[in-house]
């Protein structure tokens, strides 16, 4: 369904009429898109997500498994989370200012709850992905709520409340419950009215300070400082997350294999894993086998495997723009331009992103022929 073209991301969305965001610019020079670009993100996990240890029966992932709008753990996942719908529209309206964004498909998780994700068209941020999370549900307990939506998956979450509404009893146990966790976290005031008095903004970080939580102040339309000082801050939070790496099994691992999609074959004992993908997060010297990590229904599974069980698969597509053809069920996008976000392991297709009106476009799984 896909030929491989020579256009660049940029210019086919300059053709669509996407205008270049205000503050791209400030975005690209920072240190957490060099990150996104060079972090084998599967391999180094963060440090408060359940890791599965091959050598114990570790039930921590069967406790928090992934819900499926964060299987991908290819990608870094941002929640945002909050009482108020009227502040994650602020952050929704500004978000066009930093880069070229589009709400994806939301992702059900039960009656009334989805997930609702922000995409990027972008080289390198493309690998990131912003949710918007669901409230807290009427005496739903922090623990409940930090299993139902994942926040244990999350390297970063953001809590928005408004200057009007301050945040109430639950969201500030749940700053406790993430704390608990090593989920980092910002808390970030967003504001009703074009300007807030320094009296009432000082008495607000005050009630903060007593609760040791620091407050941000977002401001939409002088974004410029506060957005700088966050994005460094969530850089340093996050570089400092995924630092630490189980070099036993990763030393001398070449790249060719480490981080690579692996299908599972030639498995006696489970042959129902045969076929299957995952991803190779190490090798075991002293047993000679691989370390490959699978996911079943959410919950992270470490296998060690000899090499005549595994293949590698290169999906080659990934961060190219491609040329759509051969599409039957809808015929009127053969000949679009689209971008390359993932490949989907699950499915062994490609996720297309192909923009359409500014702000807009449509995110398809299909496959390289």
């Amino acid at each position: 369904a896909m030929g491989v073209s020579g256009s660049r991301c940029q210019n086919l969305l300059e053709r669509m009429g996407w205008h270049t965001p205000e503050f791209a610019e400030d975005v690209a020079n920072t240190a957490l898109m060099e990150y996104l670009e060079n972090q084998n993100l599967e391999v180094t996990l963060p440090r408060h997500a359940p890791q599965c240890d091959i050598s114990m029966a570790d039930r921590k992932p069967a406790m928090y498994p992934r819900p499926s709008f964060c299987w991908e753990g290819y990608k870094m996942h941002f929640g945002v989370i909050g009482p108020s719908s009227a502040c994650k529209r602020q952050l929704r309206e500004f978000l066009p200012s930093l880069a070229n964004a589009f709400v994806g498909p939301a992702h059900r998780l039960g009656p009334g709850r989805e997930a609702v994700p922000h995409y990027f068209i972008d080289e390198k941020l493309h690998r990131l992905v912003l949710w918007e999370l669901p409230e807290v549900n009427w005496k739903q307990g922090c623990e409940d709520y930090i299993r139902e939506i994942g926040l244990m998956y999350c390297d970063v979450v953001l809590m928005l409340f408004s200057d009007k509404y301050p945040l109430s009893d639950i969201y500030c146990k749940m700053c406790v419950a993430m704390a608990i966790h090593g989920i980092p976290f910002f808390v970030l005031c967003t504001m009703s009215g074009d300007e807030m008095d320094d009296k009432a903004w000082h008495r607000l970080k005050s009630d903060f300070q007593k609760k040791d939580v620091k407050v941000r102040m977002f401001h939409p339309k002088k974004p410029k400082e506060f957005m700088q000082e966050l994005i460094n801050d969530v850089f340093k939070e996050v570089s400092w997350n995924r630092s630490e790496r189980d070099a036993g099994i990763t030393k001398n691992l070449d790249d060719a294999i480490l981080g690579q999609t692996i299908r599972l074959k030639n498995i006696e004992k489970k042959p129902e894993l045969n076929g299957r993908c995952g991803v190779c997060i190490g090798f075991d010297q002293e047993a000679k086998r691989y370390r490959v990590r699978i996911i079943n229904s959410g919950v992270e599974t470490d296998l060690a495997l000899r090499e005549d069980c595994i293949s590698i698969l290169k999906p080659k597509l990934v961060g190219s723009m491609v040329r759509l053809h051969g599409l039957e069920s809808k015929p009127e996008l053969n000949g679009r331009f689209g971008f390359v976000d993932e490949f989907l392991r699950d499915t062994e297709r490609y996720r297309v992103f192909l923009p359409d009106a500014p702000g807009k476009a449509l995110s398809l799984a299909l496959k390289p022929k």
